[in-house]
């Protein structure tokens, strides 16, 4: 069984929680959050505390990479979102992938989300988190393959 956490880091930070078992979807969330709020969803979470201690269960932390250019914006909150969500990965063992906005959005359409029933309405950086799962899913581990 593999668990992947995706993450849309930002001012409003996107994440989901997807689990994959012979190739389905079992359980599906996701939400944005501050950065504030992620640290804390990460750091009390009984779902993750359990899944930590199973061996069958494979975990991965996906998240967007942010890439500082002249062009960016102060926004500290991003390398600090990723941060947290590093620290977290080491602090428990928990695999951790980055990946560029490109890569996730460019294979995840928002008509693939809608075919997989995984759209979320009205949360543009939750579904970005469920594109950064599921290229995780697709591209790395050779999962769900069709939706």
């Amino acid at each position: 069984m593999v668990h992947v956490w995706g993450f849309d880091p930002g001012l409003t930070t996107g994440w989901c929680h997807l689990s994959v078992h012979e190739n389905e979807i079992g359980v599906f969330n996701s939400g944005e959050a501050d950065h504030l709020q992620i640290g804390n969803m990460l750091y009390d979470n009984p779902v993750l505390k359990c899944a930590i201690d199973k061996k069958e269960i494979e975990l991965t932390f996906a998240v967007e990479k942010f890439i500082i250019n002249p062009k960016t914006t102060q926004s500290p909150w991003s390398l600090e979102t990723i941060g947290l969500i590093r620290y977290f990965a080491n602090v428990y063992h928990i695999g951790f992938e980055m990946q560029t906005p490109s890569e996730a959005k460019n294979l995840i359409t928002n008509d693939v989300l809608k075919r997989a029933g995984l759209y979320t309405r009205g949360e543009q950086h939750g579904r970005d988190a469920i594109r950064h799962a599921l290229y995780y899913l697709i591209v790395k581990k050779g999962m769900l393959k069709e939706c």
